[in-house]
């Protein structure tokens, strides 16, 4: 049987998501073994879930940004993504920018998204031309599944008020702290995983 290209097309992305779930469903399953084994201290400050949650998204946004320089077309849309993984990274490392700058602290990681914006508002043309390409496209559904993981999945289930209704108030801090850390880091390493979707989608030929 022979496919013309809009059909292989279709074909190579679903075969991508498949790899994509099993490589979810894997790293799930990595999480149970690295909490067998780091025990409480899976979940500690600077701890082995933290770090990787920090790889994630400066890996991601790696990606994002080496896409700013390959692609002209896209690089508007590029360089807001990479500056919004890079802003959630200085999010994640809170507690020590809180010790090495008292009064800034972290918000200083706005500076990112500021400039994207910035570079975004200079060349509306093309923002608006390629922000509609992304919209369309798989890498952008993949994030939007990110982003209801960390988000309203994350910290509004682990929302401790909800918590304390359903089991009590023993022991709710873990429990909080437990459900939110997966739920953050399986959202990270999606978008990471749509970060090289988003480079498939709009490698330049």
């Amino acid at each position: 049987m022979n496919f013309n290209k809009s059909e292989l097309n279709i074909i190579y992305s679903t075969i991508r998501q498949f790899m994509y779930f099993m490589a979810t469903f894997a790293f799930v399953l990595l999480i149970n073994v690295m909490a067998k084994h780091y025990k409480a201290a899976t979940f500690e400050e600077n701890g082995i879930i933290e770090n990787m949650q920090l790889s994630f998204l400066v890996s991601a946004g790696i990606v994002f940004f080496v896409n700013t320089l390959h692609n002209k077309s896209m690089r508007s849309v590029s360089f807001i993504l990479a500056s919004l993984c890079f802003f959630a990274t200085c999010r994640e490392l809170d507690s020590f920018f809180d010790k090495l700058i008292p009064i800034i602290s972290w918000k200083f990681g706005y500076f990112f998204p500021l400039l994207a914006g910035i570079y975004g508002f200079l060349t509306l043309h093309s923002t608006i031309k390629s922000s509609l390409q992304f919209l369309s496209s798989q890498s952008f559904f993949m994030m939007c599944c990110a982003v209801i993981i960390i988000l309203p999945i994350a910290q509004c289930i682990g929302h401790r008020p909800l918590i304390v209704s359903v089991l009590g108030n023993h022991d709710v801090a873990n429990i909080k702290q437990l459900f939110e850390e997966c739920c953050e880091l399986i959202g990270y390493f999606l978008i990471l995983l749509s970060s090289i979707e988003y480079n498939i989608n709009f490698h330049k030929k």
